[in-house]
């Protein structure tokens, strides 16, 4: 959950080109359908069997991250939107459940050793999820740059025609021939930087789905009705 707020806002403004406000503004909005979403959630966690909500909730981010991982420079502002929202709305059914679901069968006494164990792992979780994101990132980055890279060739029509391109707009600029190819060069790197860069998000997404869709079928073992009713000391 705390990867996908890392993910979200440096996909959208490295490979979206969003400005930082209108990164922010597509967080906002996210965010913002998660309060009328709470309440509702909260009375799904008050049911015995929590993790049907929890599985929903799981499978519907689960969707979200797929959607996202399709998203291009060609995809309306509005439509990241409504998918970044609609993963958020998931995340607001799901965790009234968790939080209840972790401590319903504790008694009174341990309710508070419990919360700080939950919170804890939860911190932990943040942390070592945001890491493993970051860290798969950037290898994919690299692999996909690699990838790329070794593709550039002479038999290659679209770098030949990118090249061509270029150095036709270099010669209207009145660039020498000997500037033409190293700045062409130049170019074609950063636009493989781009796509590699692309590219490595979308793993990221994937894995952030595939991540999800595992929660959500973990999530109805806690569909069984709970084995222990916590009893006042």
């Amino acid at each position: 959950m705390f990867g996908s707020m890392y993910l979200l806002p440096v996909f959208a403004q490295t490979v979206l080109g969003y400005t930082a406000f209108k990164a922010g503004l597509l967080l906002m909005l996210s965010a913002l359908l998660m309060i009328p979403i709470f309440p509702i959630g909260a009375r799904f966690a008050q049911q015995p069997r929590s993790g049907i909500p929890i599985a929903v909730g799981m499978l519907t981010f689960g969707v979200s991250s797929l959607a996202l991982a399709r998203a291009d420079t060609n995809c309306a502002f509005w439509l990241v939107a409504f998918w970044a929202t609609f993963g958020r709305a998931g995340l607001g059914l799901a965790l009234p459940s968790l939080q209840v679901g972790a401590l319903r069968e504790l008694s009174p006494q341990l309710l508070p050793y419990g919360a700080g164990t939950l919170n804890f792992v939860r911190m932990s979780g943040a942390a070592m999820g945001t890491g493993i994101l970051a860290n798969v990132l950037e290898h994919r980055a690299i692999v996909h740059n690699e990838q790329l890279f070794a593709t550039q060739s002479e038999r290659n029509t679209s770098t030949v025609e990118l090249l061509d391109k270029v150095s036709s707009l270099l010669i209207e600029q009145g660039l020498s021939a000997a500037e033409q190819l190293p700045l062409a060069m130049h170019y074609l790197g950063k636009v493989i930087t781009v796509q590699a860069t692309g590219l490595a998000f979308k793993d990221g997404f994937l894995l952030l789905a595939l991540c999800f869709l595992v929660a959500a079928v973990s999530a109805l073992a806690l569909t069984r009705a709970p084995s222990f009713q916590a009893r006042p000391s």
